[in-house]
């Protein structure tokens, strides 16, 4: 096995109800499912963002619309998805 750091990621409620958003969502829900299952691996990879609001909340985009919101505890490796939202509401 490599030598990169292996997260455990955990699905909050809030984000599982999020995928069943309102507009073009499911366009992006490969996307998502796909970038869910590499952060296991490769919890900052290209475009993931910090916020600058809080020191371990982080995005990622899909699309123009949505960003993917989640926070990231390094000490004890784990990922939490937290919700995925518009643009316009992530700030």
């Amino acid at each position: 096995m490599n030598d990169k750091e292996i997260y455990r990621v955990v699905e909050t409620k809030g984000f599982k109800k999020s995928l069943l958003a309102d507009g073009n969502l499911e366009v992006y829900l490969p996307a998502i499912q796909e970038f869910v299952d590499s952060l296991r691996y490769e919890v900052f990879q290209n475009e993931v963002e910090r916020m600058k609001t809080t020191k371990n909340l982080y995005k990622k985009r899909f699309g123009n619309p949505w960003r993917l919101l989640f926070t990231v505890d390094k000490k004890s490796k784990l990922v939490e998805l937290l919700k995925v939202v518009k643009r316009e509401n992530a700030y």
